[in-house]
């Protein structure tokens, strides 16, 4: 899939695997222990995002009233 057309929330997620892959490649430790906190914060984003979708679309502004 193209990442221009792809939703925040897969890119993330893709993030996501991508860091887990790493970080069971490797056996540093420090390393390792980063990779699973980048993958945490991926994941984070990518539930953020997911909600975000979620929500109901609202207008960023109240229309002029005409008072």
């Amino acid at each position: 899939m193209n990442s221009a057309i792809q939703s925040p929330g897969k890119k993330y997620q893709r993030f996501v695997s991508l860091c887990l892959h790493q970080a069971r490649a490797t056996t540093d430790f420090k390393l390792k222990s980063f990779l699973v906190e980048m993958a945490q914060t991926w994941q984070r984003l990518a539930d953020q995002a997911k909600a975000q979708r979620a929500l109901p679309k609202t207008p960023n502004s109240e229309p002029d009233r005409g008072d």
